[in-house]
């Protein structure tokens, strides 16, 4: 079993109930994870490093215990089921236009946070490209239910499901 497979597929059943090592790694790394942070802080990148650690530990634990719990059939990777929109008769220009939006955004953030700009100038344009981001995905998602239902868009089901040992 490769690692990324293990790490890839988050959802899981257990068909013989959760066992008591997933549940104490989830309820010990919150309860670590805040007492570092309010211990050490995470003002500067030194103060942060313990509080990163902890995050790294988590995610090889965890990572390895359900590797072991998947082995063992203990945990069994559920189906995945995934919706894309496909358009038969070519992209809609309005949608590409709406795609292309996130790039801009994304570079328009990138020089307020770079360029010879005051803070508070800098801080409110990052703040207003946050808000233009979450427009342009409320946007894209309108536009692709709009063209789905116009008959423009065609919904295509997936279900991935985890490849089995090689």
């Amino acid at each position: 079993m490769r690692f990324h497979q293990v790490t890839s597929n988050l959802a899981r059943d257990f068909p013989f109930g959760k066992p008591f090592p997933l549940i104490l790694i989830e309820i010990v790394f919150p309860i670590c994870f805040i007492i570092s942070a309010v211990v050490f802080g995470l003002i500067g990148w030194r103060s942060a490093v313990p509080t990163f650690a902890i995050v790294v530990a988590y995610g090889v634990a965890y990572s390895l215990v359900i590797r072991h719990y998947e082995q063992t059939v203990h945990a069994v990777p559920r189906r995945k089921l995934r919706v894309i929109v496909r358009f038969p008769g070519g992209f809609p220009k309005l949608l590409f236009a709406a795609r292309s939006a996130f790039f801009l955004v994304v570079a328009l953030m990138l020089v307020f946070g770079f360029g010879p700009f005051g803070f508070t100038l800098a801080t409110k344009g990052i703040i207003g490209c946050v808000i233009a981001l979450v427009a342009v995905a409320v946007l894209n998602l309108l536009l692709e239910r709009h063209y789905v239902q116009s008959g423009r868009g065609i919904e295509v089901e997936l279900i991935t499901t985890k490849p089995n040992d090689p």
